[in-house]
């Protein structure tokens, strides 16, 4: 799977937004909010890609619900260039006029989900997840 489809499914799934927005405040939102009108607007008249859009918001805990919008989001980034440069922009934009969502989104690309996302200046005794 294209790396900066499974990035942007885990993004959009509204579970992510709300359990990386803590770390990255209102930068995140608005690159899920980019992100939700880019990939809204390429979808229209696409009902299945639509519909696993929103399956994905509503219910971002279900990996099979973000991994559909996951390959949605892949046969358009392979069959349209300028719309594959127009998300990654979006995401390299974002990444650089934020530090904090810059991290949020390696985190979502080296794991390709987020359950839990703590960062740790300094850790003293047993730690446990």
């Amino acid at each position: 799977m294209e790396p900066l489809a499974w990035t942007i499914a885990v993004l959009l799934a509204k579970g992510a937004v709300e359990h990386t927005g803590a770390l990255a405040g209102g930068a995140i939102y608005n690159l899920a909010g980019r992100l939700i009108a880019l990939v809204g607007k390429r979808f229209t008249g696409d009902p299945d890609a639509s519909q696993a859009l929103d399956s994905a918001r509503r219910h971002p805990e279900d990996s099979r619900e973000v991994t559909t919008l996951a390959s949605h989001l892949e046969r358009y980034l392979r069959s349209d260039g300028e719309f594959a440069k127009a998300l990654q922009d979006v995401v390299d934009d974002a990444s650089k006029d934020d530090p904090e969502t810059q991290r949020v989104v390696m985190t979502v690309q080296d794991n390709a989900s987020i359950g839990k996302v703590g960062n740790f200046r300094t850790v003293n005794g047993d730690v446990s997840f």
